[in-house]
């Protein structure tokens, strides 16, 4: 169906290698079908004890959606341009509700779509090389793909931390967080992709592997200022916080740091991956994504994040005009636009 991701019976696993290294292995459309339609295809096979998903060697498990396809349907006037984020959101539905183990291997970097592809599996495996990111207010949109779920969830405010400023994390801080359930060796993974294509329980195979990383996570020292600094019920309350960080505190340098990232977002996705985040706390998977398909359908319709595309990655690295251009010209209406129904909602056959 696509070249861009390969699907093989080998032994009692069913794998789906990503094979698009020259954009970072990321997602598009057509990648995302033939994942969905090969996992109904495994779903009843007697022959597939578990999917393994993994990646062509490379500096990538998966680096996000393909946003060029994305940028390129609202140049052409594609009214098919929220399709992508429609089955993208079945799909990481049908990852975490699949009635065989899922694995990942990601020996690499992992962020927004790729993430769908593997947090939400029942094992999700990195190495001494995985880099952990949701960096999508950097370009005008917002932490999805169930980011309102497993961000809001997170110990303490790590997940507004990190879904706000997309600061990327190692395999320790990914193992700490929940984000990530085992560490194995770069070198041993190939070892662990043969066992699991032998039967026994999947489990116990990954644990036979697994070790304990050698790094500490570089997030602990910080963790009590994120939580004193991302309690905040709006992101005024987070800005002030950070500005006001005592010159004498440890911490000050990573208070400036942090005021940095969130200067360069969006103010817009700021406000309303805050927003999500609060209200992902008290919704199930299912409403959470229903809640991201709202987002995203209005944001397609916006200017931030076709901006953002256009200079961080189309120009490569100029400097995006948001709109609004600052906090203080967002209105609570303008917020929660982006949380009300639409015509065409997202729903699930089962649900």
């Amino acid at each position: 169906m696509t070249d861009a991701v390969r699907f093989e019976k080998l032994g009692a696993a069913g794998i789906i290698t990503l094979a698009r290294p020259e954009a970072l292995n990321a997602i598009n459309t057509a990648m995302v079908e033939a994942i969905a339609a090969r996992l109904e295809a495994w779903r009843t096979d007697r022959g597939v004890e578990r999917v393994v998903i993994e990646a062509v060697p490379g500096r990538a498990f998966c680096a996000g959606g393909d946003l060029k396809e994305i940028f390129d349907k609202k140049q052409a006037a594609d009214p098919r341009i929220t399709d992508f984020y429609r089955k993208e959101y079945m799909l990481n539905r049908t990852i975490r509700t699949y009635p065989k183990p899922y694995v990942a291997l990601i020996d690499g970097m992992v962020m927004g779509g790729g993430a769908g592809l593997s947090v939400h599996g029942s094992h999700c495996i990195g190495t001494e090389n995985t880099r952990f990111a949701m960096p999508e207010t950097a370009i005008g949109f917002f932490p999805d793909i169930g980011a309102s779920w497993f961000l809001s969830r997170l110990p303490g405010h790590l997940g507004e931390y990190l879904g706000l400023t997309g600061t990327r994390i190692g395999i320790a801080d990914a193992l700490d967080a929940g984000l990530m359930s085992h560490h194995v060796l770069s070198e041993r993974l190939a070892r662990l992709r043969h066992a699991l294509t032998e039967p026994g329980d999947t489990h116990a195979i990954v644990l036979r592997h697994a070790r304990r990383p050698e790094e500490s996570p570089a997030l602990a020292p910080v963790l009590r200022s994120i939580d004193r600094a991302f309690v905040g019920a709006s992101m005024r309350d987070i800005l002030t916080v950070l500005a006001a960080w005592p010159e004498d505190d440890d911490d000050r340098a990573w208070a400036v740091e942090t005021l940095d990232q969130l200067g360069a977002a969006s103010p817009l996705s700021l406000a309303v991956t805050l927003q999500m985040l609060t209200r992902g706390r008290l919704l199930d998977f299912d409403e959470c994504l229903k809640q991201e398909f709202r987002i995203a359908s209005r944001i397609m319709m916006g200017h931030d994040f076709f901006e953002g595309v256009r200079a961080r990655l189309i120009d490569k690295g100029a400097a995006p005009t948001w709109w609004p251009g600052t906090l203080a010209e967002i209105s609570p209406e303008m917020i929660e636009r982006h949380f009300a129904p639409i015509a065409s909602e997202l729903r699930f056959d089962d649900a």
